[in-house]
């Protein structure tokens, strides 16, 4: 699958590149009591996905839950380099994009975000690989272009991305976790 947005499918809300394998969530999730800010595990007892890791995976999550505090543990996530490569929502999340934009602000670490339509989450699982490429609109969280792509899971080649650096749309540098064939069309 690969979109191309903006569109209904794909609204992106923090710019920069992210790849890895897809963590698909039941249930949303708050970063604050619910993720280990040194290791990226999710620690919620409750939570359906107890135990795993989302360091250098896509997380995809209908919503997150609740507490204000959780942008914080997403910026410690990031910082700490055991955050998600990207975050994918079936809605908009505004306490998951501070913690990005926190990150991108004060660590120079870019996570992109992005809001898919329901149809398009319905098709995500976990194990397939997916690449988010964002790029910023006029303000931090305005949506802008932006393309998703996912590979099934075990598809030759797609298992080990590599880091690349690249440019945003307001011409910041950063590293991105990307795909060996794709440095080419994002370097």
């Amino acid at each position: 699958m690969i979109l191309t947005g903006p569109s209904t499918d794909l609204r992106p809300l923090h710019p920069g590149v992210g790849s890895g394998e897809l963590v698909v969530l039941t249930a949303p999730l708050s970063f604050w009591g619910g993720v280990d800010r040194r290791t990226g595990a999710i620690i919620d007892v409750h939570h359906p996905q107890h135990g795993a890791g989302l360091a250098g995976r896509v997380l995809a999550m209908r919503a997150g839950r609740g507490s204000s505090s959780g942008s914080s543990v997403l910026a410690e996530v990031l910082r700490n380099g055991n955050g998600p490569a990207a975050v994918l929502l079936a809605e908009p999340d505004l306490i998951l994009s501070l913690g990005v934009i926190v990150a991108a602000e004060t660590y120079g670490l870019y996570c992109p975000v992005a809001v898919l339509s329901a149809s398009v989450f319905a098709q995500l699982r976990t194990g397939d690989w997916a690449q988010l490429c964002a790029e910023a609109g006029t303000s931090a969280i305005t949506a802008g272009a932006g393309n998703l792509q996912i590979w099934p899971a075990g598809e030759p080649g797609q298992t080990q991305p590599i880091d690349a650096h690249t440019t945003s749309a307001e011409g910041e540098r950063f590293t991105a976790r990307t795909l060996p064939s794709e440095i080419e069309e994002i370097a």
